[in-house]
């Protein structure tokens, strides 16, 4: 059996405000801390059957960057759909989805 390790590393200012996110793993192609604007953590309450989850972004983080983030926060949960059940439907539907909201960003950011 092997072990793996992910740390997480959060910077609050005097107002618990996100500051800085650090991170690092034992399995990652360039090892090292690394910083990130970001994150969405999502663990599987096996006995409440729910799901606990922590999103906290930098105030760096600017909005087109944040809505980036979720685009391709949810077309990635599209391939751990088609991945994890094999339903390709709904990871087709999640895929257009992400194409839709992909295509109103570009509009936001070029005002066409």
């Amino acid at each position: 059996m092997r072990n793996e390790e992910i740390n997480i590393n959060i910077t609050l200012d005097n107002q618990n405000i996100c500051e800085k996110i650090l991170w690092d793993a034992t399995n990652t192609p360039e090892p090292g801390v690394s910083e990130s604007k970001a994150m969405t953590l999502a663990f599987w309450d096996a006995d409440n059957k729910g799901t606990a989850k922590i999103d906290l972004w930098t105030k760096e983080m600017e909005v087109h960057e944040m809505k980036r983030f979720v685009i391709e926060t949810i077309s990635g949960l599209a391939d751990t759909v088609r991945t994890a059940t094999s339903d390709e439907r709904m990871a087709l539907e999640m895929e257009t989805f992400c194409q839709q909201m992909s295509q109103r960003l570009q509009q936001e950011l070029t005002g066409k």
